[in-house]
């Protein structure tokens, strides 16, 4: 029997227990403890709710027959009062109830159960959610009075309510150890100097922070348990697991996300600096060779045409001449070089620079253009020069004037093909044979792409670029 003064002085040592806890486990385990001490329980075993899952999870004074190989038979299938609980139809403080275990025991053989046959359940809850059960239990003793089971009511209430704020506690604790590591996170990602280093980092990093993921760079198939990040204009990474994502865990990888962002804008802006500079670096050194060799190579010509008119012998007069030809052609050469160090053509766009080019030397051509992405200039240029190179070689050596080009700009990435229907060529060691084609090549790889030529006699030529936009892992 439990009067109103033990039940008071019960209630109160557990309340003052409980509100020093900060920890599930050793709370359930000081719990017991206690309220074997000072009520006539003689045992007494919880059964918590985690991870969807009911486990047993702590006990006191446990009959030999039920404490069996490291608690065997407490975590084995559902008894009576699981069941009852997962079913929702255990909501108050229950006396008469048999103990599956117990009785498994007993067919086993293991009949030190310390005379213990039936035991009290109470569910602790909150308003909220549940938390699982407490069970108690004395030697041969099948009902429960209402003073045990009012007392296990208060019980209940109390640690309910404890186990409510230790687990927001512990969310607490568990999002502050994520924002912080997240800190450690960005500062990592922040040594990233390139979009594909970036790629590279933030998956290690989504490894270490979220544990038992997949990382995908494409959309997966037929996962229910998903988060999906986007940041810069088009890159996208999935996240997938068995188990849920918990909210601290989808609030850390939204934070994660836009960090990752403002890092994607940053590495753009610096390689956009970079072009920026080589830009200048270039304008530069064509100004160099304006003001210097280009004004020596003037001087070499004019020279040499004013000695044609004063040299006789005829073997002298041949070397001048030649030596006024190469100068010329020099001069001529430089002349370009420094004019088109940043071709105006471009300014329009690379498409109307290509046309323009094709008409001023007298080749027609059909145009065809898919997708608006912007081009990083490096890019550009080089699709440039090699569209310069390809119709040069239709109008020397096609035997026809007209030309089909085709540009697909794209986010993944940009293509070039240039084509003639005019006497083609036997590509066997075309690259070898041609320092224009293997400049061609050279220059497209040199931006991470491939350049690729079609033809055959009589069939016409194509020449065929790719270059990547988005740099794969």
């Amino acid at each position: 029997m439990i009067d109103e003064t033990k039940r008071l002085k019960t209630l109160k040592t557990i309340a003052e227990l409980l509100n020093q806890s900060t920890s599930k486990r050793d709370m359930v385990h000081e719990v017991l403890q206690q309220l074997i001490e000072i009520t006539h329980f003689e045992t007494g075993w919880f059964f918590l709710e985690e991870d969807q899952q009911v486990r047993f999870t702590a006990s006191h004074q446990l009959p030999p027959a039920l404490s069996y190989r490291n608690f065997e038979p407490m975590c084995s299938k559902d008894c009576y009062c699981i069941s009852r609980y997962k079913r929702g139809v255990l909501t108050k403080a229950t006396s008469i109830i048999g103990c599956k275990r117990i009785e498994k025991a007993l067919q086993a053989g293991r009949t030190s159960t310390n005379e213990i046959t039936h035991h009290a359940t109470v569910p602790l809850r909150t308003k909220s959610r549940s938390y699982g059960l407490l069970n108690v239990a004395s030697p041969n003793q099948s009902t429960y009075n209402d003073e045990e089971l009012d007392l296990l009511e208060g019980l209940a209430l109390q640690i309910g309510t404890a186990l409510e704020r230790i687990e927001r506690f512990e969310e607490e604790q568990k999002r502050v150890a994520q924002l912080t590591y997240l800190h450690t996170v960005v500062q990592e990602l922040q040594k990233a100097r390139s979009q594909k280093d970036l790629r590279m980092k933030l998956e290690h990093q989504l490894f270490i922070l979220f544990p038992n993921i997949h990382v995908h760079w494409q959309r997966p198939l037929d996962s229910e348990n998903m988060l999906q990040g986007e940041f810069g204009s088009s890159q996208k990474v999935w996240m997938v697991r068995e188990g849920l994502f918990t909210a601290i865990e989808i609030e850390v990888f939204t934070l994660l996300m836009e960090y990752v962002d403002i890092l994607l804008l940053h590495i753009q802006l610096e390689e956009k600096e970079r072009e920026v500079v080589k830009v200048a670096e270039r304008s530069r050194l064509a100004q160099d060779l304006h003001d210097s060799v280009n004004q020596l190579l003037f001087s070499v010509v004019l020279t040499s045409k004013a000695s044609l008119a004063q040299v006789k012998d005829d073997s002298i007069k041949e070397q001048v001449e030649y030596i006024h030809q190469l100068a010329s052609q020099a001069l001529t050469e430089m002349r370009e070089v420094v004019a088109n160090h940043r071709p105006a053509a471009l300014d329009k766009g690379l498409l109307h620079g290509l046309v323009q080019y094709a008409r001023g030397i007298g080749i027609d051509v059909d145009v065809e253009t898919i997708g608006t992405t912007s081009l990083p200039y490096r890019i550009e240029e080089a699709l440039w020069r090699v569209g310069q190179e390809a119709l040069h070689n239709i109008n020397k050596h096609a035997g026809v004037k007209e030309a089909e080009i085709y540009l697909e700009r794209k986010a993944q990435g940009v293509r070039l093909h240039i084509v003639d229907k005019g006497r083609g060529m036997n590509l066997e060691n075309a690259y070898q044979l041609s320092f224009g084609l293997q400049g061609m090549k050279e220059r497209i790889e040199m931006v991470g792409g491939i350049l690729y030529l079609e033809s055959d006699i009589g069939e016409g030529t194509a020449v065929k670029v790719y270059i990547p936009l988005e740099e794969p892992l």
